[in-house]
């Protein structure tokens, strides 16, 4: 806005005044200060959930060497404030003084701030502002503004920063010519405001939000609000200020640190964060393990969890819980962790192997469910998705009864099963099926019609896929009905539950009966009458089987001729002693 002492032309065209109550307020905010004499309204950013802004930066003698390095620096620090928010931030820097940009503070656009090597860029860019010891002697708003305007169309822009410290003195007429170029009266003062006023409503014109900061210097004899021999009219300072902003009054200066705050929070009210995740178990890697074709106890296959940025944020960040691949000691690729991912892109990971489980056939469904927490600038987001894998089930049962004819007990003992003898049953219960039997119950009415128990009343509980149970029965005693049908047949029936619904079976037995004698002899006739045979070889009746013996009988004639003699003698010898015996007894009698 000045001409430098070293010019010797600003003196007449400024009034030495004191500062007044512009001046004073303006020293009470420090050496450098800005304003913003209001948030951002809500249609800067073009709405979106993005940063695009260019700032100009004043550089000529009305700035001391102190002003102008503490103004950079607090350019910079707002500059730094952008790095890793986690949104798009465009931004460029250029400057003016007479001209615009000036050669010793190059233009640079297009910078992606919110990265560490784009912020850096533009730091330095920045810090490297210097005078130009020829253009740096008076301030032209008007060109100044024109470049303004021109960089932001150019980088898609929606907010300028223009960064001065009051009132014009320079500007361009209609013919071409530069007027005040060395020196300025009010009259060319209000000229150059007027024409920075006419390129002001071009931004309005444009679309672009143009935010003006008013910066506090001090050079000596540089006309600035704070110069000590010719300091600028407060007045005047306020009309060229609301030339760019109408509205602007000194008691709105706020730090550049805030003013990039309102940046920033503007766009973030445009910001919606969102995410989704999707998860899927990928069975065309399934590992058939046992080689039955069909998932199985046993069998592996991995999930893929794929996340979205629904939102128009970016995910700064964002990690993966999986709390039953957790348990299982399953892990996720990098950890279920995933770094930035832009508004609409997506990221993918995958499990390691799950092993499925005789539960997960049981139930007939493998369920868990994935959750993904993504980070976002405006903090954040979660979304969850259950997988359910259906499996197989084929419920079985099996039932085998056997008599134990072993364990036979021939109360008769007569060496045959028949009416009165006991024996036991085997009763073997399989689990054919591939779902677990939860609890299962053998029946058998022959046996509870006749009291007869089975081992743990016929229950039995927890038998797995291709398990076997045995349960034995008490005796059973033959009836006579038994005897009668000649055989011993019931049936045995397995009840079974599973999972995956009821299931059942039976089984029957024969024991086959002998019959027993009859307990009458058959009638018998008498034999017919034969003639002994003669002396000598006998022949036997046709009607007589051979015994075998053959030949001449006259031996065994005569041996039985010796028997029979002493058999009768015996009996002579018998009669005798009885009678003597008998008279013995008439004798005594008598006497």
């Amino acid at each position: 806005m000045t001409t430098t002492i070293k010019l010797g032309s600003h003196r007449a065209g400024t009034r030495a005044l004191a500062l007044g109550a512009l001046g004073a307020v303006a020293l009470s905010t420090g050496i450098a200060g800005l304003t913003a004499p209001s948030a951002f309204a809500a249609d800067d950013n073009a709405n979106t959930c993005s940063i695009n802004w260019v700032g100009t930066q004043d550089i000529t003698f009305s700035f001391s060497p102190e002003n102008l390095q503490q103004s950079k620096s607090e350019f910079a620090s707002a500059v730094r404030s952008f790095e890793g928010i986690g949104i798009p931030v465009t931004a460029g820097i250029t400057s003016f003084g007479r001209t615009a940009p000036l050669p010793s503070a190059p233009e640079l656009l297009n910078q992606d701030i919110n990265s560490a090597d784009g912020n850096a860029a533009l730091v330095d860019q920045i810090e490297s502002y210097t005078y130009d010891q020829e253009l740096s002697g008076s301030t032209n708003w008007q060109a100044g503004l024109q470049a303004t305007l021109a960089s932001a169309q150019a980088q898609g822009a929606k907010t300028a920063i223009f960064v001065t410290d009051g009132v014009p003195n320079t500007y361009t007429d209609g013919s071409g010519t530069l007027v005040g170029d060395g020196g300025a009266d009010d009259a060319t003062k209000d000229a150059a405001i007027a024409a920075a006023a006419a390129v002001a409503q071009q931004f309005k014109d444009a679309g672009i939000s143009l935010k003006t900061v008013f910066v506090y210097t001090d050079a000596t004899g540089g006309g600035g609000l704070g110069d000590a021999m010719f300091p600028a009219d407060p007045a005047k300072v306020t009309q060229a200020m609301q030339a760019l902003e109408p509205g602007w009054s000194i008691d709105k200066v706020v730090s550049l640190k805030n003013l990039a705050a309102n940046i920033k929070q503007s766009a973030l009210s445009h910001c919606t964060p969102g995410t989704e995740l999707t998860k899927t178990a990928d069975l065309s890697k399934l590992v058939d393990n046992d080689g039955d074709g069909e998932m199985s106890v046993g069998d592996q296959f991995p999930y893929n969890f794929v996340v979205k940025n629904t939102g128009n944020i970016p995910h700064t960040e964002g990690l993966i819980k999986d709390d039953k691949l957790n348990g299982l000691r399953i892990p996720l690729t990098n950890g279920g962790k995933y770094g930035h991912l832009a508004p609409g892109g997506t990221t993918s990971l995958a499990s390691e192997l799950y092993t499925v489980t005789q539960a997960d056939i049981d139930l007939g469904y493998i369920d868990n469910v994935a959750l993904v927490i993504s980070q976002t600038p405006k903090g954040p987001v979660e979304d969850e998705d259950p997988e359910r894998v259906p499996t197989p089930g084929n419920p079985d049962v099996l039932i085998e009864k056997k008599s134990d004819l072993t364990k036979w007990v021939d109360n008769n003992e007569n060496g045959i099963v028949d009416e009165g003898d006991q024996y036991p049953y085997i009763l073997d219960v399989t689990n054919t099926g591939n779902t677990t039997h939860t609890t299962g119950i053998v029946a058998d009415e022959l046996l509870k019609q006749f009291n007869v128990e089975i081992a743990d009343k016929g229950l039995y509980e927890g038998l797995a896929p291709g398990g076997k149970i045995t349960l034995t029965t008490g005796l059973y005693t033959v009836t006579a009905a038994d005897q009668a049908n000649g055989k011993v047949h019931n049936v045995a029936t397995v009840h079974a539950e599973t999972p995956r619904g009821p299931v059942k079976d039976d089984d029957d037995d024969t024991v086959p009966l002998e019959e027993l004698p009859a307990t009458t002899p058959p009638a018998t006739t008498p034999p017919a009458a034969t003639t002994p045979p003669a002396p000598g070889k006998v022949t036997p009746p046709a009607s007589l089987a051979t015994t075998g013996v053959d030949g001449d009988l006259a031996p065994w004639l005569a041996g039985g001729t010796v028997i029979l003699a002493a058999g009768a003698a015996a009996v002579l010898i018998a009669r005798k002693k009885g009678k003597g015996q008998a008279a013995e007894a008439d004798a005594a009698e008598l006497s």
